[in-house]
């Protein structure tokens, strides 16, 4: 962002000194000068803003103790609207404050939980109404996790964490910012759907 934010300055330092270059010394701006010189302060405003925008709604977290990831993923799932979670294993849900508010989405039929294979956290949350996926026949276990939250409305996000190094690193993108949104809505009714179809295909062969 910082590099864009400098080619923005430079580009406005450029148009004004080429209107103070072709301005008599003696004369004061024309009429004419002065309408360019205002358009290209709000074009660079409205540029720098837009900038600012943009990182903000596309931000990258860098997140080093345990506590900031839980306190980050409680308020990122505690937005309205149903939320998808797609992980490893689940090892940041391990106290009462977000388990209680995945069992609260959960009731609300608010909640789908794409893992590799069953685990025993995840039982109590099915029983509650959450939709738990998983694929083990695949024997595949992903590198990152990512949650999408108001799946299915126009304002949907999803955040996208892996690690790097001794770092948590996570991504913001939402639904038309970037096709990063999209491969995970895609990854996650895919492994939704393959879901279905096993369990579908195993309550026919009983």
């Amino acid at each position: 962002m910082i590099i864009r934010v400098l080619s923005i300055v430079g580009s406005f330092a450029s148009l004004c000194a080429l209107v103070i270059m072709v301005r008599p010394e003696s004369e004061q701006l024309t009429s004419v000068q002065g309408l360019v010189l205002g358009i290209a302060i709000c074009l660079f405003v409205g540029a720098i803003l837009q900038e600012f925008w943009t990182w903000h709604k596309n931000r990258v977290l860098t997140l080093r103790k345990d506590s900031a990831i839980k306190k980050y993923m409680y308020k990122w799932i505690s937005q309205d609207g149903r939320a998808v979670i797609f992980s490893r294993n689940l090892s940041w849900i391990n106290d009462e404050k977000i388990g209680s508010l995945l069992l609260s989405k959960a009731e609300n039929k608010e909640l789908t939980i794409c893992l590799p294979e069953r685990i025993n956290l995840v039982e109590g949350l099915e029983e509650a109404g959450a939709e738990i996926c998983v694929y083990p026949e695949l024997e595949y276990v992903p590198e990152a996790s990512f949650t999408i939250i108001r799946q299915g409305r126009m304002d949907a996000r999803v955040a996208v964490g892996r690690k790097i190094k001794r770092k948590h690193v996570i991504e913001e993108f939402g639904l038309g910012e970037h096709p990063v949104f999209h491969v995970a809505n895609d990854l996650t009714n895919v492994i939704i759907r393959f879901s279905h179809l096993r369990d579908n295909n195993e309550a026919s062969s009983r």
